[in-house]
């Protein structure tokens, strides 16, 4: 029995052909998840540096991502451009200063369209 809203009827010469319009979704060339650290984690600025890890869904899609941080929301500074890419990758970010850290991506996909990941939010005291 198949979902109404998904279906088209078409009549021809009394036949009666039923099409399925259900599709299943690509996933996003961009789509991916932070694995550490998590949203609101506490780093101590005397570990000096930070692991930055995140997973891609679909990492053959993407050419080049480039990463930056910004410190209680002040200006974004770029630290590191990956482009051998890998379903999981990490990088490690020197902590400056104490305050609350962004860190984003820029994905930049095979044709060179751009897109800003998610970010994740983290505190240094």
């Amino acid at each position: 029995d198949m979902d109404d809203e998904n279906v088209v009827t078409v009549y021809s010469n009394e036949t009666e052909i039923n099409f399925n319009l259900l599709t299943t979704p690509t996933p996003s060339p961009f789509a991916m998840s932070w694995i550490t650290p998590t949203n609101n984690d506490v780093v101590s600025l005397d570990t000096g540096l930070v692991d930055i890890k995140w997973q891609l869904k679909q990492p053959n899609l993407i050419k080049k991502i480039d990463l930056f941080y910004k410190i209680n929301d002040g200006q974004s500074n770029w630290f590191s451009v990956m482009e051998n890419i890998q379903p999981t990758i990490s990088a490690q970010l020197l902590l400056k200063e104490t305050g609350r850290y962004t860190v984003f991506l820029i994905l930049t996909d095979n044709s060179g369209v751009t897109k800003n990941s998610a970010p994740i939010i983290f505190e240094v005291n």
